[in-house]
């Protein structure tokens, strides 16, 4: 009916928009949504909303004030998800410094293992790094955000990019 007709467009438009953008990452939300809705019927959308919903992690990720670095041409954000006893990150989102500030997600789509989500953990540590040259690996110069503990569902959060960490 109308919810798949909108599925339809809702891909189209996604397909249209650069892979990690603020504006994918907010259609691909959505589009989750809307397939809950179609694929459900109305006692269980909220049950599988809020399972959806554990298995994600939003909020903001920005400059800490005034510490933007002057060379960003190649640099590259790694907003990173990490469980303890967990041998590597559980979820990685790659971003362009030049797009920052900017809306984050980390969802399905970022995980490392497809055999594991968000939601298996009780507890993630989440942390974002600048990498001037635009490599994955760690290296010395490298800005990092404050690391914290969240629970998967987490929304609303705040990374902040800052030369002191």
């Amino acid at each position: 009916g109308k919810l798949d007709e909108a599925g339809k467009h809702w891909r189209a438009l996604l397909a249209q928009l650069e892979p990690g953008s603020d504006m994918a990452l907010r259609v691909q939300d959505d589009l989750l949504k809307l397939e809950a809705l179609a694929s459900e019927d109305s006692s269980s959308i909220t049950a599988k909303t809020a399972a959806a919903s554990k298995s994600r992690l939003s909020g903001e990720l920005r400059w800490a004030a005034s510490k933007e670095p002057a060379r960003l041409a190649k640099a590259q954000v790694f907003v990173v998800a990490r469980a303890d006893g967990h041998p590597r990150p559980v979820a990685v989102l790659r971003l362009p410094a030049t797009s920052l500030p900017a809306h984050f997600t980390l969802g399905p789509e970022n995980l490392l293992d497809s055999a594991v989500s968000l939601s298996s953990f009780p507890e993630l540590r989440l942390q974002a790094r600048l990498s001037l040259d635009g490599q994955a690996m760690p290296q010395a110069g490298d800005i990092y955000s404050q690391s914290f503990s969240v629970t998967p569902g987490s929304s609303n959060l705040l990374l902040e990019l800052n030369p002191a960490f």
